[in-house]
């Protein structure tokens, strides 16, 4: 009974250094012993694993310390890919994907759904994420429900900075190319982007 209520205020300490973002006291309560992998729900939040609060909260030291003692990865938060959760992100996406990552968050998952949602953001941040994902082993060959890949998605938006930093990646012209519905010269950087990439390839096993 002792041992039992002691666990239960351990992991109320738990739960009240997430609400209040507070790393250091969350370090002294999973050192102490709560459990990392408790679920529970919050005025704001539904009844969720800690490591989702977490997420949600934004809260990358609190994110990194519920990993580090084991917490478990879920496919989804709240019906919503775990990857794409950390990449909308409106603050530090790119930390919290990098922590999910190494951890061992399969950066493929739900189809490559974090590469699509990725290019929702920004050109300057979508390439740093897909840059990670990429590190952590995600294709970026990767297809949407309509046979899109990345590249293909970046070209029909007209984003010549980010085609051209996919095609440097290792992204494949789609096979389509002359019939989507881009700018020629668009398509035109494209392949002339890719016929560089494929001489300095040459020249660097020369």
């Amino acid at each position: 009974m002792f041992r039992r209520l002691r666990r239960h205020r351990r992991n109320l300490k738990l739960r009240k250094a997430l609400l209040n973002d507070d790393s250091q006291a969350l370090a002294r309560a999973l050192r102490a012993g709560a459990d990392p992998n408790q679920a529970f729900a919050t005025e704001s939040r539904p009844h969720a694993p800690a490591l989702l609060h977490a997420l949600q909260g934004q809260q990358v030291q609190c994110l990194n310390l519920l990993l580090e003692a084991g917490a478990e990865i879920p496919a989804h938060a709240q019906g919503t890919p775990l990857g794409v959760a950390a990449v909308q992100a409106s603050e530090q996406p790119l930390a919290l994907l990098s922590a999910l990552l190494a951890a061992g968050m399969d950066a493929n998952a739900a189809q490559g759904a974090s590469f699509f949602a990725a290019l929702e953001r920004d050109d300057n941040l979508a390439l740093l994420l897909i840059n990670r994902l990429m590190q952590y082993g995600g294709d970026i060959r990767c297809c949407d429900a309509q046979g899109q890949t990345p590249l293909a998605l970046a070209l029909l938006d007209e984003r010549q900075m980010l085609v051209g930093a996919l095609i440097s990646s290792g992204a494949p012209l789609p096979d389509n190319l002359a019939e989507l519905p881009c700018s020629e010269a668009l398509k035109t950087f494209a392949r002339r982007k890719q016929q560089d990439l494929a001489i300095q390839r040459q020249w660097a096993h020369s």
